[in-house]
């Protein structure tokens, strides 16, 4: 009998299927990030919960160097990735705690909501993506249900000044996103977010100069806050988003983004007691319904 070959598409359903599982992981982790920011900035200030995370999560970069488990990309990309590490990773991070001394927790996830739609338009003019008419539906029928479930935790919508920042976090996490492809291209994705965290991490450092002194006078509970914003959001959360990247269009993978207000509301009713409003789980289903219908157009998508 001759051997039997993949149907056409096989290998790139895998790939998308992958994706999605990987993307789902990171958006459990980073969702974690908004209540354990807001928390964290009780005691320590943005500059300092900023390079604290993300020294946390390049000490374990370097040990996985250390142990060879992975290899730094060639040094003639070094330049292009530290430069992606200090928008995506030094100055998103800075934008969104800046922008959380006022703006709640709730609204601030609806405003990051808003990165999969600028990374869709960022992704079609850098990568060549398209964007069919079904992902816009999908798109609009997504951040419906991210306001709804952001009305629905109690959040009031108003203008805010600090909003700004948090609208330019939603615009350097998308240019990381879309401009890393290419270099995925010439190195793997956990070279690629090793490198580029240690590099924000570095950019980090003239706004964390006063956290030794912070540390000293924390609470248990502030700094374990600390830790698992390094360990869980920084470096788990990245390893997984940058894999997922390397397998599916950055367009629909940063559609995942919108459940991350969903799994914020379930975050905080576990942690803090905030129980989720009637609106605020039909937000989330609309949220989800959205979600599905821009992945499910894309099976057949390299």
């Amino acid at each position: 009998m001759p051997a039997r070959t993949a149907k056409p598409g096989t290998a790139a359903q895998g790939a998308y299927t992958a994706s999605t599982v990987l993307g789902l992981g990171t958006v459990i982790t980073w969702a974690s990030a908004f209540p354990a920011i807001s928390f964290g900035l009780e005691h320590f200030t943005p500059g300092e919960i900023s390079f604290a995370r993300f020294l946390i999560a390049s000490l374990g970069f370097l040990l996985l160097i250390a142990a060879g488990v992975l290899r730094l990309p060639p040094r003639r990309l070094w330049p292009s990735v530290v430069l992606l590490g200090a928008i995506g990773i030094a100055a998103y991070q800075l934008l969104l705690s800046y922008g959380m001394l006022t703006v709640a927790a709730g609204a601030a996830s609806m405003l990051i909501a808003l990165s999969p739609a600028v990374t869709a338009l960022f992704a079609s003019r850098r990568l060549g993506e398209s964007i069919s008419g079904r992902l816009l539906f999908s798109l609009g029928v997504a951040l419906a249900g991210a306001l709804l479930v952001t009305l629905g935790a109690g959040e009031q919508i108003r203008f805010e000044p600090r909003a700004l920042l948090i609208l330019g976090a939603v615009v350097a996490t998308s240019v990381y996103f879309v401009w890393q492809k290419p270099l995925l291209e010439h190195m793997s994705s956990l070279s690629f977010t090793a490198l580029s965290i240690i590099g924000g991490t570095i950019v980090l450092v003239p706004f964390g100069l006063t956290l030794p002194g912070k540390l000293l006078t924390a609470a248990p509970d502030q700094l374990l806050a600390l830790l698992w914003l390094g360990v869980a959001p920084s470096f788990v959360g990245y390893i997984l988003w940058n894999m997922a990247l390397a397998r599916a269009p950055a367009s629909r993978t940063a559609l995942l983004l919108y459940v991350q207000p969903v799994i914020s509301t379930f975050i905080a009713w576990l942690w803090l007691g905030q129980v989720p409003t009637a609106y605020a789980v039909a937000g989330g289903a609309i949220l989800l319904t959205g979600v599905i219908i821009g992945q499910s157009g894309n099976r057949s998508t390299p």
